[in-house]
């Protein structure tokens, strides 16, 4: 391009790309071929600057901005322009890289971030004991943070003849102060089975995506007198066993195509969002088998009332490890290159939450000391016992914070012995562990002998379970340094996921 703003050369790469031939770029502004229009004002008024007072915003440097192709599609790119003196003129060289496929990766990879963040705690609610609504509650935040959508609302099964869908109080909205007709609309609005977005859901049993309300028959609440502000819905079911007790559906202001994927995301979290359901019920069978122990004088009574108790209590925990164990194959395998790697790293991560299940059950399902959570941990590697150094207080760790402590010491052990401290024969593993004053217990993963290591490249899903596991199940936090002799990992667990004991901490 010359000071005026003329192409004055344009190459194969250029053609590829932009869609212009050489002949019909030659002369014509440069601006008007690759500059998108929002773009243009800027472009012009940055030549004109350069050209009278040599102040360059950017040349000389790369940077990441939007050009356009013959066709009229944006598209992002990387660009470097460069001045050059040619005779007694000036021309301004640009190389530039089309970075489409790389923005897309990375919007799929944030994408996919957030849906499983979604799913784990999604599956972390469904192992609490909390109550359907509370459930309901997060579980329209957690979709709201996947999707961006603005507004969701729960419709709940009705328990008495006629069953149908009613509006229930469950919203949220990230702009309370908008919407205001569609909500009026909604909570006088019921549904039969089959008849609009709640009802379609709630008779198929699966999710359901409208991408314009407007030309949708089947969507009531659009003949409002008033009209709504809403131009896409989706919907998707809560279920209990094969039942349908509830629906959540979203809406945006916006036309939005369907996502398959993400549809399939969400028939997931309402499925363990059912399990609070299910437990909600299994608690109240509890109660009311205790009340009829406290009452009934027969021995044989008795005993059958509390072999109820325990299978609710096995049916309980078996739903629940399951979707644990769901949630672990699924990742697994999606950074599992081979069968082979996939039935490796599986049955692992299998044997560390096998490990951790047998000492609680050993405690009864009550605390468990963190000493023998970590001695469990290390039972593989005993032989390499000189180049441990493992210590600390008697700290006991509540069942939910000792599967969370045992899942992360196996993905820290699996990285030493793989690539870390464990790895080489001068290499040494300290872990210590100490108790603040305030009650958190600060765990201390030091590996030393390693040599110089650096951040990996891409974060896999060991780091993202222990991130998940610490930030998330514990409420605690994690700290990864990479540092000269080794990696460097503290964790630190609130008061409540543990118990200190009355011995100090020097």
């Amino acid at each position: 391009m010359d000071r005026r703003g003329d192409v004055v050369d344009w190459n194969e790469n250029a053609t590829a790309i932009f869609g212009w031939s050489r002949d019909e770029a030659l002369g014509r502004k440069l601006g008007d071929l690759i500059v998108p229009l929002r773009f243009r004002e800027a472009h012009t008024e940055g030549l004109r600057r350069f050209l009278e007072t040599g102040e360059a915003k950017v040349l000389r440097r790369r940077i990441e901005i939007w050009a356009l192709r013959r066709t009229g599609e944006e598209f992002p790119v990387e660009l470097s322009i460069s001045p050059m003196a040619e005779g007694d003129g000036l021309i301004f060289v640009g190389f530039l890289r089309d970075i489409s496929e790389r923005r897309s990766a990375e919007r799929q990879r944030e994408e996919h971030a957030l849906k499983m963040e979604a799913l784990y705690r999604t599956i972390s609610i469904a192992a609490e004991t909390i109550s359907l609504d509370d459930a309901l509650q997060v579980c329209l935040a957690s979709v709201h943070k996947l999707t961006g959508w603005p507004l969701g609302h729960v419709y709940l099964a009705s328990e008495t003849a006629p069953v149908r869908l009613l509006p229930s109080p469950i919203w949220f909205s990230s702009r309370p102060d908008e919407f205001a007709e569609f909500r009026s609309a909604t909570a006088v609005t019921s549904f039969a089975p089959g008849e609009g977005l709640p009802g379609r859901v709630w008779s198929g049993r699966e999710p359901e995506w409208i991408a314009d309300v407007a030309s949708d028959q089947n969507f009531p609440r659009g003949k409002w007198p008033k009209g709504i502000e809403v131009k896409s819905a989706l919907g998707f079911p809560i279920m209990s066993a094969d039942r349908v007790i509830a629906v959540i559906e979203f809406f945006s202001e916006a036309a939005v195509e369907p996502d398959l994927d993400l549809l399939l995301t969400l028939r997931a979290i309402g499925q363990q969002v059912g399990r609070v359901f299910e437990r909600r019920h299994a608690e109240e069978a509890l109660r009311v088998h205790a009340t009829s122990l406290e009452i009934e004088i027969d021995e044989r009574k008795r005993a059958q009332a509390h072999q109820k108790l325990l299978l609710a209590e096995v049916d309980h925990r078996v739903k629940n490890m399951l979707a644990v164990v769901t949630a672990i194959a699924s990742q697994t395998a999606r950074n599992s290159d081979t069968i082979d790697t996939f039935s490796q790293n599986f049955l692992a991560r299998l044997h560390a939450l096998s490990g951790a299940h047998s000492l609680l059950t050993e405690r009864n399902w009550k605390a468990t000391s963190l000493s023998d959570l970590v001695d469990k941990a290390l039972s593989p590697y005993l032989m390499l016992d000189s180049q441990l150094d493992i210590g600390g207080p008697v700290v006991w760790l509540q069942p939910k914070a000792a599967l969370s402590v045992s899942m992360v010491m196996h993905e820290l052990l699996t990285n030493a012995a793989k690539y870390g401290a464990l790895s080489v024969p001068n290499g040494r593993l300290s872990i210590q562990w100490i108790t603040e004053a305030n009650g958190e217990t600060c765990i201390r993963w030091r590996e030393t002998g390693v040599g110089p290591v650096s951040p990996p490249s891409r974060r896999g899903f060991g780091s993202a379970m222990i991130n998940a596991s610490v930030r998330h199940e514990l409420k605690g936090q994690v700290a990864v340094n990479y540092g000269p002799d080794g990696v460097e990992v503290d964790l630190l667990i609130p008061m409540g996921a543990s118990e200190e004991s009355s011995q100090s901490c020097a």
